[in-house]
């Protein structure tokens, strides 16, 4: 599905066109024009519903969770902690979590069950926002570079500039830099949800040139679609990448 960023492109292209701005003059992925027209007729079914002869189920209009706002990312395991919820049910309220942190966009609202979300807001005021993420200190190494260092221990390499208030990903061997010290055991129990414990164990595979998702499925005997489920990608891959493969 097309981003923020390439919807934007989209629309700045047909201005310097002279053309609409609006979604159905835009071009873009068949995957996205396809998208919002089901959406609409969606919604107009259920708005319809007796009309179209569907029978809806009652729904209470009771709203079972909250929103809560965080003012700085948390990692996931402390936010196990604090609302007493297991991976799997934090993982469902909130299906943008895919990593062993909370997305870094600020605010950021975290969907949790209302007695959960009541244990959590309780707990949470005598954590400080220093504390929300635990890290621990590395030292890099001769011919390290950050991506690498993120996959080994199942991070991201902008997490760990978000984490060094680093503007680029240069390192230098010799300089310490903090990583986070809970984020493989949280990571790993992600892609077990991500893709069930049927799949066995994954790797973290460096994109080669000339690679694609079907040589790489093929490769280790998955599908493509299992790559981009895990991956949350699209078939646009460039060497260099870290991806999760499931191996059997």
């Amino acid at each position: 599905n097309a981003g923020p960023g390439r919807i934007e492109r989209a629309i700045r292209r047909n201005k310097r066109a002279g053309k609409g701005t609006d979604f159905w003059s835009l071009k873009l992925p068949r995957e996205t024009r396809r998208y919002v027209p089901r959406l609409l007729v969606t919604r107009d079914l259920i708005l319809d519903a007796k009309v179209q002869g569907i029978e809806l189920p009652n729904i209470s209009p009771a709203i079972p969770f909250k929103a809560l706002t965080l003012e700085a990312p948390m990692e996931v395991s402390l936010v196990r902690q604090l609302s007493g919820l297991a991976l799997e049910d934090i993982r469902k309220y909130n299906p943008c979590i895919r990593s062993w942190i909370t997305p870094a966009q600020e605010p950021y609202q975290l969907i949790l069950p209302n007695e959960s979300a009541q244990e959590f807001s309780t707990r949470l005021v005598s954590i400080s926002i220093r504390d929300y993420v635990r890290t621990r200190p590395y030292k890099v190494g001769p011919g390290d570079t950050l991506s690498e260092i993120a996959a080994r221990i199942g991070a991201t390499v902008s997490e760990l500039m978000m984490l060094n208030g680093m503007n680029n990903s240069r390192i230098v061997a010799g300089r310490t830099i903090r990583v986070p010290s809970t984020s493989e055991n949280i990571s790993k129990q992600l892609v077990n949800l991500e893709l069930g414990n049927d799949y066995g164990e994954t790797i973290r595979y460096k994109v080669r040139k000339g690679d694609s998702l079907w040589k790489i499925a093929r490769r280790f005997q998955t599908t493509v679609k299992n790559l981009r489920k895990l991956n949350a990608t699209s078939n646009l891959i460039r060497p260099g990448e870290w991806l999760i493969v499931p191996v059997n």
